[in-house]
């Protein structure tokens, strides 16, 4: 067994003469036949590493596929193996075997490869070329990073959780602080920071505000351009380089992010297409250690799902008109309403999807400001330095090549042992008070040393546990000769000892459902597209698929247990579901939620003693949308009185012991108490996962119950869907909701059939 610690470059070629073993005749001779659809995979060990196209009826195919594959594993060998692609399964035709040895010892090995089929038989030829280039790159090695102590983390629920205006007792459930969000806090550290920026996310808008409603007034390319002119190193990465252009947008040129800094010292790259269906925001700088004379900085990282692009600052109010000459100005974002640039003067027009061409529309038909749903997260220290990494492997991955700046332990506090400890008593009414005070919701922030306990805590030196869950990145460019016929595809992988999985995250969170023993939340539509971010007709997404399962244990074992979907409803610019429906969420949504009640009311009607139930008591459906109590703003349609709230939050919570963010293909951050786990039995643990669930709750639904501590409990469940189906009565009468929380437009009867209306 040899190490392989480097570059794997595999260049599959083509293929000749292979032979499919077929039928057999009545004198059991075996019959050749003369199609076959092939294809090749290459492992290391036993984990997969490459894969290539399936060529159809070819026994001489040609692929011409390169791979290259960052690899750090102990393994034997290297396997290649031609299969046939039948309509089930796959058939093994032949293979070969590279001795690891063998590649450390002559690092490029090529040519005519015999492949071996069952009984020794000669099954064919693979031309291949295999070679390895030796590296020390602690990258190679970064797949799952180890848990983190961390003193501090702050969780928002939106991009803009405001605090209550003040005068409120300091020790009440929660720690409220006046005015601040997390792009006011982000604002803040921006104007600290003296060595790095990275950003990366779907898109970037350089002329958002992050600081609003005081007298801040930059945007974020003055304040990112400050901060280059004093020798800070910026680097951005964003997987679509165009962001959203404003209603009241009035500037002319580029909305390129890559041609605004141009010519500037910020540098700007692109992330592949491949992984575009991810919503992942992360933001790294350097921040004071708020120690007087002290130059050890810290080390700071915002991961979530909050893009710094037009309309995402939003409140828990979600506000669609109210706003839009204040907060929102310059900011009105909706996809329904199409933005496009006069050619001769600074005016822009308006047309909505509706209409059936670009003609100028009424300014009372346009659609008022998209509310945002959002959850993000502040952490600092090792946890943001494994971020950090996370973000250099992206780079290197994309962008050009660039000497990052170093962080070490002499100049940064990487373990984090600032922070001080707050003892402070826990009432639970003091939450419903502090709703019932302020509806611009609240932010909040967990410190050491706090506790769910009603009564002062001790020192705590590590109230937190920090794990940045990371899969192995892949990043594809195609390029192909029309005249040849043959495609050319370059694909990079990392294959990392110990952690050598493609689904690291997938499979936490299925180890995390599995072992639940109360309820799970989630808030990521994500997860109904699987990892690849497409959905499969004929099979649930795996974690989606484990929900199932342990709700099967339940019915069995009769026990309560309760599964929570918070979903968008349909969007019209996603396109209509019955007639684009492969390209429409909603579609993925929907046909999930067919197998899944599916699936539970089946085995509802398998089990005698659950006669009484019904597949809504395990699992239920629910969906954001503006209150509508808002008076249609001046200049917009007065029938539009509510819009619906795009749910991009992506977190899954289970039991009140563990949240997860960024819970969907590439990387996510999980984040648990250790003096806060659940118990085999008894009450579930009151630490800062179940605060942070509460304030989501209590921000959706606009009020607080008792009932919400036991989540599995049918009481807890019965109280969510009565607001849910009152607000959703008052929706379809045009009236005032009493908050944002709406049933999902579905009806499902006991023997699990589901209908969209």
């Amino acid at each position: 067994m040899g190490l392989l610690k480097g570059l794997l470059r595999i260049h599959i070629i083509e293929a000749k003469n292979i032979k499919k073993q077929g039928l057999l005749n009545r004198d059991h001779s075996v019959v050749e036949q003369d199609v076959s659809d092939p294809y090749v995979t290459v492992d290391v060990g036993v984990t997969r590493v490459a894969r290539t196209a399936i060529q159809s009826n070819t026994l001489n195919p040609r692929w011409n596929e390169i791979f290259v594959v960052k690899v750090a594993a102990k393994a034997r060998s290297v396997t290649f193996k031609v299969k046939d692609r039948d309509l089930v399964g796959c058939d093994h035709l032949g293979g070969f075997v590279i001795a690891v040895e063998e590649l450390l010892e002559e690092p490029t090995v090529s040519g005519w490869f015999t492949l071996v089929g069952a009984g020794q038989r000669d099954c064919g030829k693979l031309r291949a070329e295999i070679s390895f280039a030796a590296t020390s790159d602690n990258l190679l090695a970064r797949n799952m990073f180890p848990p983190r102590p961390c003193q501090r983390v702050t969780l928002y629920q939106d991009a803009c959780s405001r605090g209550l205006s003040g005068g409120e007792d300091k020790g009440t459930l929660l720690k409220l602080r006046p005015g601040e969000s997390y792009w006011e806090d982000l604002f803040q550290d921006i104007r600290q920071a003296q060595n790095l920026i990275y950003i990366l996310g779907v898109k970037l808008n350089p002329d958002v505000r992050l600081s609003r409603g005081n007298h801040h007034t930059e945007t974020l390319e003055e304040l990112l351009l400050d901060r280059a002119d004093k020798g800070v190193q910026i680097l951005i990465a964003v997987q679509e380089v165009d962001w959203s252009r404003s209603l009241d947008d009035t500037r002319r040129g580029s909305t390129n992010v890559l041609e605004r800094f141009k010519g500037t010292e910020i540098k700007v790259c692109q992330i592949s297409s491949l992984i575009k269906h991810t919503s992942t925001s992360l933001v790294i700088l350097d921040t004071e250690n708020g120690i007087p004379n002290d130059p050890q900085r810290h080390l700071v990282a915002y991961f979530g799902s909050s893009d710094l692009d037009t309309g995402r600052w939003d409140t828990p109010s979600h506000m669609i008109f109210r706003t839009q000459e204040t907060l929102h100005r310059e900011d009105v974002y909706n996809p329904r309403n199409k933005v496009t640039l006069c050619p001769l003067t600074t005016d822009i027009s308006f047309s909505t999807s509706t209409s059936a061409n670009s003609e100028l529309c009424d300014v009372t038909a346009l659609y008022p400001r998209l509310p945002w749903h959002d959850t993000h997260s502040r952490v600092q220290g090792r946890t943001a330095h494994d971020l950090l990494l996370y973000f250099e492997e992206q780079w290197l991955l994309n962008g050009e090549v660039v000497e990052f700046s170093e962080v070490d332990d002499e100049d940064y506090d990487l373990d984090d042992t600032e922070g001080q400890v707050v003892s402070v008593a826990r009432e639970l009414d003091a939450l419903e008070q502090a709703l019932s005070s302020f509806d611009d919701g609240y932010e909040i922030e967990f410190e050491a040393g706090e506790s769910g306990n009603s009564s002062p805590t001790k020192d705590i030196p590590s109230p937190w546990s920090c794990t940045v869950l990371k899969n192995i990145p892949i990043s594809v460019t195609s390029t192909g000769s029309l005249r040849r016929r043959t495609r050319t595809r370059k694909i990079t992988k990392n294959l990392c000892s110990g952690n050598a999985d493609e689904d690291i995250i997938e499979k936490v969170l299925i180890s995390r459902i599995k072992n639940a023993r109360k309820f799970v939340y989630v808030e990521c539509p994500v997860l109904f597209e699987g990892r690849t971010g497409s959905y499969h007709e004929h099979s649930l997404p795996a974690v989606l698929n484990e929900i199932i399962t342990r709700i099967t244990i339940s019915i069995t074992n009769r026990t309560d247990f309760s599964v929570y979907l918070l979903l968008p409803e349909e969007h019209s610019w996603w396109g209509n579901v019955g007639q684009n429906g492969t390209t429409n969420p909603t579609h993925f949504h929907r046909e999930c939620l067919v197998k899944m009640y599916g699936m539970i009311g089946n085995v509802i009607g398998r089990m005698p003693h659950a006669a009484d139930k019904h597949p809504t008591d395990y699992l239920v459906v629910l969906t954001l949308r503006n209150n509508g109590s808002s008076t249609p703003y001046k200049g917009h349609d007065k029938n539009i009185e509510s819009e619906t709230i795009f749910v991009n939050s992506q977190i899954v919570v289970v039991d009140d012991e563990v949240v997860v963010l960024g819970a969907q293909p590439h990387v996510a951050l999980m984040l648990t108490q250790p003096r806060y786990t659940a118990p085999i039995s008894g009450p579930l643990p009151k630490g800062y996962v179940h605060r942070f669930r509460l304030a989501l709750w209590a921000e959706h639904a606009g009020q607080v119950h008792d009932s919400w501590h036991d989540p599995g409990s049918r009481e807890c469940k019965n109280c969510l869907v009565d607001i849910a189906k009152a607000n959703r009565k008052s929706h379809a009468a045009r009236e005032p909701c009493s908050s944002h929380l709406l049933e999902y437009c579905q009806t499902i009867d006991r023997e699990g059939s589901v209908t969209f209306w």
